[in-house]
C-alpha cells in the first residue's frame, strides 16, 4: 500500500452470486455464502435520469 492511501476493511465472503437487471430498472439477486449455505437477498429500485435515457420510449 502506498503512503497516503486509506485501507478499506471489510468482511470477505466466499460463495455464489446471481444478479439481474429487471425491465423496470430494478435490481434483484441473491448471494449464497458457502460452506453453510447462508442466503442473502438483494433488491433495489431502479433510478434513471432523463439524460441517460433520451433514447427510451
Amino acid at each position: 500500500m502506498e503512503e497516503g492511501e486509506e485501507r478499506k476493511e471489510g468482511v470477505v465472503r466466499e460463495g455464489v452470486a446471481s444478479i439481474a437487471l429487471l425491465p423496470c430498472g430494478s435490481l434483484s439477486g441473491h448471494f449464497i455464502q458457502l460452506p453453510h449455505s447462508i442466503c442473502f437477498g438483494l433488491h433495489g429500485t431502479g433510478y434513471f435520469s432523463s439524460v441517460e435515457n433520451e433514447d427510451l420510449p
